[in-house]
């Protein structure tokens, strides 16, 4: 049995592992965000090219499928929060032990809650879109 902690040389290598982890899950990220934020654009623009051609069972299709797609994109922030604080974790039991300052991934929390409040802005959109089309 090999005790991690009784060589530095291995704990600086597990925690820079570890920040490179979380680095590379915000990058991850913001591109799947980044999609997200490009697919509901163009949904947005196919609705109302339907309702400005007068296709309003198209343009409430569109709508639902945005709603539930944008319904289900909220669960991203909650996801990436909770990946971050697993890998936060584990970094600062190494950065412990090293006796160096935990990483906080600053960047990390900032874009959970900010993409939280823009997918739920588009949640709200959506919702608005449908509840309006179906009077």
């Amino acid at each position: 049995m090999h005790d991690v902690f009784t060589n530095p040389n291995l704990l600086v290598s597990l925690l820079i592992s570890q920040t490179d982890i979380g680095y590379k899950l915000v990058t991850f990220y913001t591109a799947s965000a980044t999609l997200y934020l490009a697919a509901a654009g163009a949904l947005f623009q196919q609705y109302f090219a339907s309702v400005l051609s007068h296709q309003a069972t198209k343009a409430t299709g569109i709508a639902w499928f945005g709603l539930v797609l944008s319904v289900a994109s909220l669960a991203a922030p909650f996801g990436i929060q909770q990946s971050r604080k697993e890998i936060e974790h584990r970094a600062a039991r190494y950065a412990d032990a090293l006796g160096l300052p935990h990483e906080r991934f600053t960047v990390v929390r900032f874009g959970g809650w900010l993409s939280l409040v823009v997918f739920a802005m588009i949640c709200v959109a959506w919702t608005y879109l449908v509840a309006t089309g179906m009077k």
